[in-house]
């Protein structure tokens, strides 16, 4: 572990003035190895443009980051926040960027989607979390369930989503994008990031 000397940052996200403590620097010695996020031409490039993030907390995540690189980059710009229901809506320089809150992607919501220049999607972890103990009940092919094998109910939800893209996205308009997830890999033994402080062996 590094000794450096611990070092506070604050930043802003739902509200709330957060403060996080990092006893341990040596991220900053490592790069993406990617173009890097240029917001002001992101905002130029989509100005009159509507975008939307749908699906569980990963979209509510890269939603968020969004809204954080776009302030660092025209932090002198107005942020109109709206909320309303499933909703999370801003505007700024134009561009319209919405967070649609839908764990499995019901397409029954479908009529609010299409009407956006951007979708991007994403679902999976709400197919494999349940508490321990608790019961589900799933209506499946018509029949009410009290379990299903999720695996199964994932391929079909994905099925009806893509069926949904196909009948009813006008693509030519409409840019549709899936997030989704990585498969394992690298160090079989290390199964979550937790206390992590170097790349794990095979991801770089």
């Amino acid at each position: 572990m590094s000794t450096s000397t611990p070092s506070t940052y604050r930043w802003r996200l739902r509200g709330y003035l957060v403060y996080s403590l990092y006893t341990n620097l040596d991220y900053l010695k490592y790069r993406w190895q990617i173009c890097r996020f240029d917001g002001k031409a992101f905002l130029e490039k989509f100005k009159g443009k509507k975008i939307m993030y749908i699906g569980d907390s990963l979209s509510l995540n890269i939603y968020e980051y969004r809204l954080c690189l776009l302030h660092a980059a025209v932090p002198e710009a107005k942020f109109n926040q709206v909320k309303k229901m499933s909703l999370l809506h801003l505007c700024i320089y134009g561009v319209e960027i919405v967070l649609f809150h839908s764990n499995l992607l019901s397409t029954k919501d479908g009529q609010i989607w299409k009407n956006f220049d951007i979708l991007i999607f994403d679902t999976w972890l709400w197919y494999t979390r349940r508490p321990p103990g608790q019961q589900y009940f799933v209506e499946y092919n018509g029949q009410i369930l009290k379990d299903i094998n999720w695996i199964e109910a994932f391929r079909t939800g994905l099925k009806t989503w893509a069926r949904w893209v196909e009948t009813d996205v006008d693509t030519t308009k409409t840019k549709v994008f899936f997030q989704g997830t990585s498969l394992p890999r690298g160090e079989p033994t290390i199964n979550s990031c937790l206390n992590e402080t170097t790349p794990i062996n095979g991801s770089i």
